[in-house]
């Protein structure tokens, strides 16, 4: 016991009290580790008693697929006189497992022998449930970048590229020293750069996301057309933790609309000279049929006057030709 400022004396039921407060399943074991005492939060987790719980009999309590590992470290541990950590899941008096974080520390005498065991279980069910899920999304994002034919890459709050990178380094043929920092730039054509780095070094300013079209040095030399965005991560503070963008390789895309934009233009290039044999063939025929019907109308009138009328069926079939010609056109 102790003897605070005020003269009010902390009772060994003080401390026994602020052991079955805590939020931790607690526990004291004898030099060996054989467990002699648990704190309210442990029997009130596992609904047992001491005398079910006592030495070892915690062991009943673990998973089957866990329990001989645990024991082997939690006795090594106590041989070793070493503090112990481990994790594992404990059947609860609901029949349902949950993940716990135990950790032990020897208490020793002043000739340095161990005296007991102080311990604490904490529930870590949830936490292990979020690092679980993180870890799903991380996996299925690598599964992702693998997948992508796009280059993928991260840089620091200073828009620095830093190693490793594996996809920009395989992709530029760039070694780590050669794309860090700013050195990723090098890879630019030199008649892109200077646009590049601005528009670059103007969203790491603005904190705005990254958007520009470039070209590119392959590995082996040959130039390719590049689409290029990134965006800023913020951490939950709100401060900038790091930018991650991609490279796409869009060369393929841009011949495909380079080509499409020629077939285009030559269409275009056919219907203005067909238009315009058109109106030349409108013109040129004009005149001529406008004759032959011309021609017809006074051929007929002759025909009348010569006794010729016989004919006129005829020459008024030329006629109506020649002036169908001429609606067409």
């Amino acid at each position: 016991m102790s003897e605070p400022v005020g003269g009010d004396a902390v009772t060994d039921d003080d401390f026994r009290n602020l052991a079955d407060a805590l939020p931790q399943l607690a526990w004291i074991a004898r030099a060996d580790g054989h467990i002699i005492w648990y704190n309210a939060r442990w029997y009130d987790f596992t609904g047992t008693t001491l005398e079910e719980m006592q030495g070892w009999g915690w062991r009943k309590l673990h998973h089957p697929d866990h329990i001989a590992a645990v024991e082997v470290r939690y006795r090594l541990a106590v041989e070793a006189g070493v503090p112990w950590e481990d994790t594992f899941p404990l059947l609860g008096a609901n029949g349902e497992y949950r993940w716990f974080l135990s950790q032990a520390m020897p208490h020793r005498a002043p000739d340095g022998s161990i005296l007991r065991w102080y311990g604490t279980n904490t529930d870590i069910t949830r936490r292990r449930g979020t690092e679980e899920r993180l870890r799903h999304s991380e996996e299925r994002f690598r599964a992702l970048v693998d997948a992508s034919a796009a280059v993928i890459w991260n840089t620091n709050a200073e828009g620095e590229l830093l190693p490793p990178q594996p996809r920009w380094g395989a992709y530029t043929g760039q070694t780590e020293e050669a794309y860090q920092g700013w050195g990723w730039v090098d890879a630019i054509h030199p008649e892109d750069r200077g646009e590049v780095a601005e528009a670059w070094a103007r969203s790491v300013e603005e904190r705005v996301p990254y958007f520009v079209t470039h070209r590119l040095r392959r590995h082996d030399g040959v130039w390719r057309d590049m689409e290029a965005r990134g965006v800023p991560v913020l951490a939950s503070d709100g401060t900038l933790r790091e930018w991650v963008g991609t490279h796409v390789d869009i060369t393929v895309r841009k011949e495909a609309e380079a080509e499409a934009e020629r077939a285009r233009q030559a269409a275009e290039a056919a219907n203005r000279a067909k238009s315009q044999f058109i109106a030349n063939m409108s013109h040129e025929l004009r005149t001529p049929l406008s004759a032959v019907i011309g021609y017809s109308e006074m051929l007929g009138e002759e025909l009348e006057d010569i006794g010729q009328a016989a004919l006129l069926p005829d020459l008024r079939k030329i006629e109506a030709a020649a002036r169908h010609l001429l609606s067409l056109i």
